[in-house]
């Protein structure tokens, strides 16, 4: 799927390929950023999961905080695939408003959880976008690992949750509900603990691909770092405003 990258630091770190001719990284500015979330919003008003919007761009206010990561895939110069994972903190995690009753049950084990989210992939069907959601899990992964949370969950559509169970470990932990955010489309919340499945003798086949080659934390040290200040005047802010409304209304 991808070469073997090295983990020994960002100098000698190349950002991986696959034959299809799509690169990874992580977004290093707000451009960037803007860009993935730009795909994010074309990505769920095609799928009807979302209204649209004068900005173009979707995210949600949890994304605006120092934790957060936006890893992508490209072709030449063209954003095609994304993921956004934001650790647990004092806003909590975009789950909470559907599963806050099963996150907080994780919490008060004192796990530090993180939630995998915002992904877009130009291809319409999952089968075709395996190679992306994989390695765009890994970087979203490891830099969740280096910071110390451990717990990952995600939201997903009943009928993907096979995908997530058999080739990546993942264990559904929440029963299906509507998710308002996304025009009441069904969810199931999933949750995988990470020491726990990598310890396993046999590891799912998504899960080894997930496991290694770890990435070093140094890899991750020129990310955007998303602050409100960082994003004052831009479409992103608008768009954070305009969810943060819709939110509270709900």
């Amino acid at each position: 799927m991808s070469e073997q990258e090295s983990s020994t630091g960002a100098e000698s770190f190349e950002p991986s390929a696959n034959g299809s001719g799509l690169t990874f990284d992580v977004a290093r500015d707000l451009a960037e950023v803007e860009e993935c979330w730009s795909l994010v919003y074309r990505s769920y008003i095609k799928a009807g999961l979302i209204e649209p919007n004068a900005e173009r761009v979707h995210t949600v206010p949890q994304t605006i905080s120092p934790g957060t990561l936006v890893a992508y895939g490209r072709i030449h110069d063209v954003i095609v695939s994304t993921m956004t994972v934001y650790l647990d903190g004092p806003l909590g995690l975009p789950l909470d408003m559907v599963y806050k009753d099963e996150l907080d049950q994780l919490r008060g084990e004192g796990r530090k959880l993180v939630e995998l989210g915002l992904f877009a992939d130009r291809r319409q069907h999952l089968y075709r976008s395996i190679d992306a959601i994989l390695e765009l899990m890994r970087y979203c992964t490891h830099y969740s690992v280096n910071e110390g949370h451990l717990d990952a969950v995600v939201g997903v559509n009943p009928r993907h949750v096979p995908f997530y169970v058999k080739l990546l470990g993942f264990e559904a932990i929440g029963e299906t509900k509507t998710y308002e955010t996304v025009n009441d489309f069904p969810v199931v919340l999933l949750h995988l603990d990470w020491p726990k499945k990598t310890a396993m003798k046999r590891l799912p086949k998504g899960l080894a691909h997930l496991h290694e080659p770890a990435i070093s934390p140094d890899y991750y040290a020129t990310r955007c770092v998303l602050t409100p200040e960082r994003i004052a005047g831009t479409p992103v802010e608008k768009a954070v405003e305009r969810k943060s409304v819709a939110l509270s209304a709900m």
